[in-house]
């Protein structure tokens, strides 16, 4: 996310980056963050592809919103995603970036990008390590016998 050389190779100013990514709410942030994912032919030597979620302010006067996902809405009736490309300048106080100026206009035509892996408890994954941690399973358990169950002459 940032880079040292004796010159500046791009034109921004210092404090100031270049985001590109999907403008959206994640569950674990409270304002709309800019989610960045690696491209389509990108080498991740982790194998994982994770998506960097950076939390945002920015106000628009055009038809762009983030997106939040509702799991009661039908997947047609949901808003679109917008792809944003725009400058922002860090914010210490808010712990998060502001809105300068894009880059491009946002459009939901959005570039095809790694989707991140999600490891499933119980399976292996890429590299072939599997995950040991079982619970017991409950026919391995003795069921406790009902009082109707026990022979008359035997106690417990």
């Amino acid at each position: 996310m940032a880079a040292w050389e004796a010159e500046n190779p791009w034109e921004e100013e210092p404090g100031q980056f270049r985001f590109k990514g999907i403008w959206q709410f994640v569950p674990q942030v409270r304002t709309p963050v800019i989610s960045i994912y690696r491209n389509h032919n990108a080498i991740d030597p982790k194998g994982k592809f994770k998506g960097t979620h950076i939390p945002v302010l920015m106000r628009r006067d055009d038809e762009s919103a983030p997106f939040r996902f509702n799991p009661k809405i039908a997947k047609e009736d949901l808003p679109p995603r917008w792809f944003v490309q725009a400058k922002f300048k860090f914010i210490p106080s808010r712990d998060s970036f502001g809105f300068s100026e894009d880059l491009e206009p946002p459009t939901k035509k959005i570039p095809y990008y790694k989707k991140p892996i999600k490891e499933v408890p119980g399976k292996t994954n890429e590299k072939g390590a599997e995950n040991n941690s079982q619970k017991p399973s409950p026919k391995k358990l003795e069921k406790p016998k009902k009082k109707s169950e026990i022979p008359s002459g035997k106690k417990l």
